[in-house]
């Protein structure tokens, strides 16, 4: 049995796991199989952004109901992609 994760309510109304998986400094070869084990552990929330170098491999996961969280830096922003960052459904 896992342990029920608390969720936390943002400002918008929108509500977030309080806890996730960051993957700083996971390298790309190993981050596939690091997003399915915690999401096979409970994990809803996952914390990448551009500069960590392994969002193919965040992105490349699907699950029918999880959180990405990707810093934008002010440049990355103003890309086409910036609209891509939303929460899978």
């Amino acid at each position: 049995m896992s342990a029920q994760i608390p969720d936390l309510t943002l400002n918008n109304g929108v509500v977030l796991p309080a806890i996730g998986l960051g993957v700083f400094q996971s390298p790309p070869e190993e981050t596939a199989a690091a997003v399915e084990a915690a999401l096979g552990a409970g994990y809803r929330h996952i914390d990448t952004a551009a500069a960590y170098g392994n969002e193919r491999e965040v992105s490349a996961i699907r699950a029918s109901r999880w959180w990405v969280v990707k810093l934008l830096t002010p440049i990355a922003a103003t890309r086409p992609s910036a609209s891509s960052c939303s929460r899978a459904r």
